[in-house]
């Protein structure tokens, strides 16, 4: 092989490499595949020894073949999902790019040719048109045009390489003496444009902000540096609303803790509310009218709730009178309710004023005294089909409740009007998206961070497929404001443990549902997690380790993929290492020289004389080189000259030089015979 085609090899294995590293930035790739894949491009842009055809073919096939195979079942599955009315685009892409990859690491560790370098580049730009179809922010559209730059490159050099395979260029030996062990110098082609990749790749996503899509770098820092003497927010306190305070945000992870909060009677039921959301971000849901004006207090411990044209009580519902008793230790101001919340009675001591706030209800104590009971009555919202059914036009008169940020994905709503595509009523659509979600998302606790300015709903949708309460209610409220069907979400408490006459509710069972809005009713509720598939046990087996990488990549500047690229990095170290380790002992044992180079361009002028059908007559099994051109070229001593080139190229401390490498290029071509010229028929 020589330097150019080197080169060549290397700069496609930092394409595949730059658009594996591209695809998984856009979610078409899974993350914790990237150091593998990574690792598996470099391994097999190193230069190898010669190439067996037999097997080299046989691979060929198996690999076509294994992809050809998993193409059509993803095609099948495809044509089924399409038959139901439930496609999803990006999951098709997303295994079709899988395979790509896939391809690519099983043909490229016997690519050669020109040729063949070229079927590598097709693929790796399949996996980088993959790359730019789910990018979703202009940093990873950077990112693409980064990896496109170095395909580029790539297929220039492997056009110099077909030049010189074709004799139109004249071979140059380009190289450095070989040693007893290789220099850095001496490997720096087959590491030089990979590394060079990686870096400019985590550089510019790193240095982006987070309003590019990228790593926001400056942000981090100056934010680590502020909150360092802090105490972060968890998800008690800035997830699951347990406090009422008005945002809650979809990026927070973790579980819960078992604080007692309330006891309440068994037969109420099992939904008990505290805080309704207007605006939905893509991140978050939040209510923007936070203002002391927009409370409306009531003085004494005992007092009718002022009304709010936002959360009126339900026409038809069910009026009744709840005794709570909030458990000891428990920060309880925000009154929890079975329905809307139309009266509240405290104790004396306890209660000063009832304060009705644009979002929910809560009760200011007495200094120094906790709140330990109230009595609440409330009025429950209808969900009898029978009621709710046939209620399908019409709204609250306000559009905060079908608002939707201009950023969420058209894709969104392209399934929602899918999923309801049979639904005759506003019922019907409802129960069509909770029966959806139910069935083809799961619930866990343990889920992945959406990445930097991504929608929560579409990358549950559409990429994770693995959510909590929060998420799936955002997805049915985003899904359901889509089709102009007024919906919010709602954070209480949901279900809890019965013992006797009374229902235990802890904080671990704060929960997020919907509220539909019917006309002629009112805000009613809709939760689509109860029932939901929870997930797979090999998923609770690895929620320890997925715990564990995702502290370390929130940790890190750039996330999961700055630890893929740092993972890679460590594999290739590793495999570099044996790699070293290997070749000594074969070098020791006298199997393979470990100063051997790779073959220049007096080999190939060789190897095409040979090859040639008006060449000299061919080579016999058992003839080395020297004897074979002893036999065809006579006494003539350039030919002799040509088999000390040859042997100085193939095994010698040095290359030859220029003019002996082109003399003896020269007396290999003069032994293939010219193509006669056909003689014109007068």
């Amino acid at each position: 092989m020589t330097p150019a085609e080197l080169r060549a090899r290397t700069w496609c294995g930092a394409a595949c490499a730059a658009a594996q590293v591209a695809a998984t930035a856009a979610g078409m790739l899974p993350w914790w595949a990237l150091p593998f894949t990574l690792a598996l491009t470099v391994a097999v842009s190193l230069p190898a020894g010669p190439v067996n055809q037999t097997r080299a073919r046989l691979t060929r096939i198996a690999g076509v073949a294994a992809v050809a195979a998993f193409t059509t079942i993803i095609a099948m599955r495809s044509i089924s999902q399409g038959r139901e009315g439930l496609i999803d685009p990006t999951a098709t892409l997303r295994s079709l790019t899988e395979a790509l990859v896939v391809l690519s690491l099983i043909m490229a560790p016997n690519a050669r040719t020109p040729r063949e370098h070229r079927v590598w580049l097709t693929v790796t730009l399949g996996v980088l048109v993959a790359a730019a179809a789910g990018g979703r922010s202009p940093g990873q559209g950077v990112m693409a045009v980064v990896s496109w730059i170095v395909v580029l490159i790539a297929t220039s050099r492997v056009q110099v390489t077909d030049a010189y395979a074709n004799g139109a260029v004249p071979a140059v030996i380009v190289g450095v003496p070989a040693n007893d062990r290789p220099s850095l110098l001496a490997r720096a082609d087959a590491t030089i444009p990979i590394v060079a990749t990686l870096v400019a790749g985590a550089i510019v996503y790193f240095a982006l902000p987070a309003g590019l899509g990228g790593g926001d770098l400056a942000r981090r820092l100056a934010s680590h540096v502020q909150q360092s003497n802090l105490t972060l927010a968890d998800r008690d306190q800035i997830g699951v609303d347990t406090r009422g305070f008005g945002a809650l945000s979809l990026l927070v992870r973790g579980e819960l803790p078992d604080t007692p909060l309330l006891k309440v009677p068994a037969d109420s039921p099992v939904l008990w509310r505290a805080t309704f959301y207007r605006f939905y971000t893509g991140t978050s849901w939040e209510n923007s009218d936070l203002r002391v004006e927009s409370l409306h207090p009531v003085p004494g411990p005992s007092a009718a709730v002022p009304r709010i044209a936002d959360d009126p009580p339900a026409r038809g519902g069910v009026t009744r009178t709840d005794r709570v008793e909030v458990e000891p230790g428990a920060d309880a101001d925000l009154i929890w309710a079975p329905g809307v919340p139309v009266k509240v009675a405290g104790q004396p001591d306890e209660v000063r004023d009832i304060v009705r706030g644009n979002d929910n209800v809560r009760v200011f104590g007495q200094p120094g005294q906790p709140l330990t009971s109230y009595t609440v009555t409330s009025v429950v919202a209808p969900t009898s089909p029978k009621i709710l059914t046939g209620r399908s036009r019409g709204g609250p008169g306000s559009a905060v409740w079908t608002s939707l940020p201009t950023s969420l994905p058209a894709e969104v709503a392209s399934l929602a009007h899918e999923i309801t595509a049979g639904a005759s009523n506003r019922y019907q659509a409802v129960s069509d998206i909770e029966r959806y979600l139910r069935g083809h998302e799961q619930y866990s606790l343990v889920t992945p961070v959406p990445s930097p300015n991504a929608d929560a709903v579409d990358d549950f949708l559409f990429h994770t497929h693995v959510g909590f309460c929060e998420i799936f209610a955002s997805a049915e409220a985003v899904m359901l404001r889509s089709l102009g069907i007024p919906a919010r979400l709602v954070t209480g408490l949901a279900y809890g443990a019965t013992d006797g006459a009374t229902r235990l509710y802890t904080a671990a069972n704060a929960h997020a549902w919907v509220e539909v809005y019917y006309p002629g009713v009112g805000w009613s509720p809709s939760d689509p997690t109860a029932g939901s598939q929870l997930a797979t046990t090999a998923t609770a087996k690895k929620s320890v380790f997925t715990r564990a990488f995702d502290a370390v990549a929130g940790a890190l500047p750039g996330g999961r993929i700055a630890l893929a690229v740092i993972g890679a990095a460590l594999l290739v170290g590793v495999g570099g290492v044996a790699r070293r380790v290997i070749n000594t002992r074969r070098g020791k044992g006298g199997s393979r020289r470990r100063d051997a180079r790779p073959p220049g361009p007096v080999l190939g002028a060789f190897l095409r004389m040979t090859a040639n059908r008006h060449g000299p007559p061919p080579r016999a099994p058992a003839e080395t080189a020297r004897q074979y051109l002893a036999r065809v070229g006579g006494r003539r001593p350039d030919i002799a000259a040509a088999a000390v080139v040859l042997e100085q190229e193939l095994y010698g401390e040095s290359p030859p030089g220029d003019v002996e490498t082109l003399a003896a290029i020269e007396a290999f071509e003069s032994l293939v015979s010219p193509t006669p010229t056909p003689t014109p028929t007068p």
